[in-house]
């Protein structure tokens, strides 16, 4: 029996380019439906959105803006309950992939029943710098949480100790891996119950290594593969302002914290170590935006 596939795409005043990227993946016919979930945007995205809604593309409107992870849950629960998808894809507004690249990416999740999570490689067309390709370890330990505060270890130790950037086009197997970037991945969705998939514990930044922690607490795995790849084209949100910059910045502050508390469970000491170097990274990174 087919497996029916289905992706979501959340948007929060992105809505042209959400529109774009639907009218295209509408058209693959490995799609069997697409969620669109609009974040309570504050533009025209209801316009825009509505506009591209069909028999194959339901547009959903949150009644708050629970964050990413709550908004990719209600379209995920959605094309679970209500379009029967045994596949769900992740995919951010600013992600291209050929309609192939779905169908490898079942291909291997079909082969490969121990597997929760399936991801792929990525390119980057509009950066002249490698992107970072999966995660390949947990950031599971006191020392590794508390030297991700400060950005001389986090750029020059952490992101090259626990991520990678190369991958081996020619590899057929799937490589275990700790994390999935979260642009773009393929979920079994009878792995979780309902559409919760994310933790919704926090607003933005960490829902992968949340995904990564509950997919291991499950029993389940993580897969990477080589053999296809999508775009992941890095349209960033405006984040101009020092202001705003530090606003994000305080938010993955609070989802590392939810994490320390939820999967790591720090005692007192840890966790009046980690608030005190939390209150040196804002200082630290107010400087580094004042000075470049």
């Amino acid at each position: 029996m087919k497996n029916r596939i289905g992706i979501v795409i959340v948007n929060f005043n992105r809505s042209r380019l959400v529109a774009e990227i639907v009218s295209i993946f509408s058209g693959y016919a490995v799609i069997d439906q697409i969620a669109v979930v609009d974040n309570c945007s504050t533009d025209n995205s209801r316009e825009v959105l509505l506009s591209v809604e069909s028999d194959k593309v339901k547009v959903i409107f949150a009644e708050s803006n629970g964050g990413y992870a709550r908004g990719n849950n209600l379209g995920l629960a959605y094309l679970r309950e209500n379009r029967h998808c045994d596949i769900c894809f992740v995919v951010n507004p600013d992600v291209f992939f050929e309609a192939n690249v779905i169908e490898t990416v079942v291909k291997y999740m079909e082969k490969n029943p121990d597997y929760a999570i399936m991801t792929c490689a990525q390119t980057d067309p509009m950066s002249k710098t490698p992107s970072c390709q999966y995660g390949k370890r947990l950031f599971d330990t006191f020392w590794i949480q508390f030297l991700n505060y400060f950005n001389l270890p986090r750029h020059y130790y952490i992101l090259k100790k626990f991520y990678v950037y190369s991958y081996d086009i020619n590899h057929k197997d799937v490589l275990g891996i700790a994390e999935a970037l979260g642009s773009f991945f393929g979920i079994r969705m009878s792995c979780f119950d309902g559409g919760n998939v994310f933790d919704e514990g926090t607003f933005l930044y960490w829902e992968e290594q949340l995904l990564g922690f509950k997919v291991k607490q499950m029993g389940y795995k993580i897969g990477f593969v080589s053999t296809c790849i999508y775009e992941h084209r890095h349209i960033q949100y405006s984040a101009t302002t020092n202001d705003k910059s530090l606003k994000l910045f305080r938010y993955s502050l609070q989802s590392q914290r939810y994490l320390q508390e939820k999967y790591l469970h720090f005692n007192a000491i840890q966790k009046t170590i980690v608030r005190l170097a939390e209150k040196v990274a804002i200082v630290e990174r107010w400087f580094i935006k004042k000075i470049v």
